[in-house]
């Protein structure tokens, strides 16, 4: 098991760019691709570069596609303290990840069939990841 600690800090920031929304969510295709994280990782660079302080973008992993936030400076951040601290243990299985939190307790499993596109990961059966 591997220890790691989630937190949740307020973020207010007028210097976001949004894939979700018009005009960039035309290009759904490239930044919501399962595999291909370049060009998204290329438009977040030239994002940081010009001062924007955060990337709002659609989860390719979460079902129901819920929205990620990338946040590339801490002045995107409203508080400097977080307003909830978490440990979570995570353990890798053969067909999935659990994490474990202990107070309160809950326990989440992420099957690897949500990465069954990507040719990178071995399949649930044992095979081998294909080069990328």
């Amino acid at each position: 098991p591997q220890e790691r600690t989630a937190f949740c800090v307020p973020v207010a920031s007028q210097s976001v760019v949004d894939l979700t929304s018009p005009p960039l969510v035309r290009d759904r295709a490239i930044w919501a691709h399962p595999t291909a994280y370049d060009p998204c990782q290329a438009l977040a660079d030239r994002a940081r570069e010009a001062g924007v302080q955060a990337l709002r973008y659609e989860s390719v992993r979460d079902p129901s596609r819920g929205a990620n936030l990338a946040v590339f400076s801490p002045q995107a951040l409203s508080s400097k303290v977080p307003m909830t601290r978490e440990t979570w243990w995570l353990m890798l299985r053969r067909d999935r990840v659990e994490a474990l939190r202990e107070m309160p307790r809950m326990m989440l499993s992420f099957m690897f069939t949500g990465w069954a596109d990507d040719l990178r990961i071995p399949d649930a059966m044992g095979g081998d990841p294909q080069p990328a």
